[in-house]
């Protein structure tokens, strides 16, 4: 198709450059382009290595993996970055700033051909992104006091502790599950379950973040960590009667758990404080102490699971659920499986 008086041959400087993604469409001119090295007054810059961004600043990255760090002390700053490259994202360095007030110490990233404009507010919710980006937080999880993360329908701890998971009989299936992610799938029979040599013997107290699909069952028990008869979910109430974590099981407690979809379910124990959260919902606090147990399991033969498993975290030490630490988690969670209600 031709466009009326379209500009051939070499443009000029007042020539407009036209720059679409999925989230923006912009102009500019020409002259408005320099490269990172020259000294035009221009707002906007051409990068296509590592950089750091100045205060009220419009960036074109032309490359990918590369990192943007922004100013050390904006004040009421806003940014715009464009990341035209083909394909792989830029890391953005968020310089010990907050994003939407939490912290993310790995950064966040921007996909290929993906526009973002932030502003700088306050220390308290640091940067903000506009309408029209598309930001990401980096899929890293908080490693303070991280002991165990399974992930990726692998049975290695990516924790860094060699904590890792073997089979009890047949291993799950590894397969392509919650939003498009690897994950460790059961078939409800009898012989597949997991086991970790004990890693929290010396603990007093701990937390645990656990992602999983079940497919319509009446009973099961995801996490055992001593030989007690406990439930996540018991057929005839529909209630939990946790031992995770304790000495002995709680008797219909957590009330309504789930008999099928996706969840999050998170525990968070210590001395006389215990309580799950299904979803990022608080379930109620139970005066009862933390108790590591002498064992790890994940969904133990006895109550045979019919779904999958895609994220066990497990912190050895007792995450407050309104801290910034959990919310930071959540974030993180949410992110890398957004089809989760939280």
């Amino acid at each position: 198709m031709q466009i009326k008086q379209f500009p051939r041959g070499s443009p000029t400087t007042t020539d407009y450059l036209i720059f679409e993604s999925d989230t923006a469409t912009l102009s500019c001119l020409i002259n408005e382009l320099p490269t990172a090295t020259t000294t035009s007054s221009s707002t906007w810059t051409i990068i296509n290595d590592n950089y750091v961004a100045q205060s009220s600043e419009k960036i074109i990255a032309s490359v990918s993996n590369i990192t943007i760090t922004l100013p050390e002390n904006p004040s009421n700053q806003d940014i715009e970055i464009f990341n035209v490259a083909d394909s792989g994202s830029l890391l953005i360095n968020l310089n010990g700033k907050k994003f939407e007030g939490l912290d993310y110490t790995s950064g966040i990233t921007l996909e290929s051909r993906n526009y973002a404009r932030i502003l700088y507010l306050s220390s308290d919710l640091g940067w903000l992104q506009l309408p029209g980006s598309a930001l990401t937080i980096l899929s890293e999880y908080s490693t303070s006091g991280l002991v165990l993360w399974l992930e990726g329908g692998s049975l290695i701890d990516k924790s860094g502790n060699e904590n890792n998971a073997s089979a009890i009989g047949t291993s799950p299936t590894i397969t392509s599950g919650l939003d498009s992610k690897n994950i460790l799938r059961w078939d409800g029979t009898d012989n597949q379950e997991l086991q970790i040599a004990p890693f929290l013997t010396s603990a007093t107290e701990a937390t645990i973040y656990v992602v999983f699909t079940n497919l319509a069952n009446n009973n099961y028990n995801l996490i055992r960590t001593k030989n007690i008869d406990d439930y996540w979910r018991f057929s005839s109430n529909g209630n939990g009667y946790f031992g995770t974590f304790l000495s002995g099981r709680i008797d219909g407690y957590p009330s309504e758990m789930p008999l099928d979809g996706s969840h999050l379910i998170s525990i968070h124990a210590k001395a006389n404080n215990y309580e799950v959260l299904l979803d990022n919902v608080g379930k109620g606090v139970q005066d009862l102490a933390f108790d590591p147990g002498d064992r790890f399991r994940i969904s133990t033969n006895e109550k045979n699971f019919n779904g999958d498993i895609a994220l066990i975290l497990v912190y050895q030490n007792w995450i407050d659920k309104n801290s910034s630490e959990h919310e930071e988690i959540i974030a993180t969670i949410k992110a890398n499986y957004p089809s989760l209600i939280i």
